[in-house]
């Protein structure tokens, strides 16, 4: 029976025209081997696509690309921000990850040894590139005590607190291009009231 897919994902800022042309050339070859059809649309920062084909094929070709670095979908970052959630929950740890145009900022709180093994895996992480530390010290107390991984992505601004979503997304953009730490703290206190409201 024919399927069709059709996913949207994130681009990977360091994808150049010359990647996208060889990641099209294989993925010609791959889906002719295996009677897939589609399109690709490539808009800004991000990637849509639409495939047809057998059932199991379409599905284990999603799931190569959920793992390529390249992509991010929507439900990859789901299933990061689930895994990170019981991860977190065993070891203590609290914290929110900001999602931004095509960047992730991550507050996380906790013991400094468990914090800092986690940070470790972050930066091994093939979704994760240019990874920076932007701060590693110790806090008084939890802002995100109730979440052990709150997503809020600034790409897609709720119409609650609109005004606060696009200064913190301004602040992000500061930090992003200064690696400003301070700014960050700036940022998660804004993100820690726009979760709590």
């Amino acid at each position: 029976m024919l399927y069709c897919l059709c996913y949207i994902s994130k681009k990977s800022d360091r994808l150049t025209a010359e990647g996208v042309n060889e990641m099209i050339r294989k993925s010609s070859v791959y889906n002719d081997a295996n009677s897939i059809t589609g399109v690709l649309i490539e808009y800004k920062t991000d990637f849509l696509q639409y495939l047809e084909g057998d059932a199991v094929e379409i599905y284990n070709l999603f799931n190569k690309i959920k793992m390529d670095k390249r992509h991010l979908t929507a439900e990859g970052v789901n299933e990061m921000i689930r895994k990170s959630s019981v991860y977190n929950d065993a070891n203590s740890i609290t914290g929110v990850l900001i999602e931004y145009k095509t960047d992730f900022l991550q507050y996380l709180e906790g013991d400094a040894v468990e914090i800092y093994n986690l940070f470790n895996k972050i930066k091994m992480d093939k979704r994760h590139f240019d990874v920076s530390l932007l701060q590693y010290s110790p806090v008084e107390g939890r802002k995100f005590s109730e979440w052990a991984m709150i997503h809020k992505d600034l790409n897609r601004l709720s119409s609650t607190n609109m005004d606060a979503q696009i200064e913190c997304a301004g602040t992000i953009e500061e930090i992003l291009s200064q690696k400003a730490f301070w700014k960050g703290l700036e940022a998660i206190e804004m993100m820690s009231n726009l979760i709590e409201a």
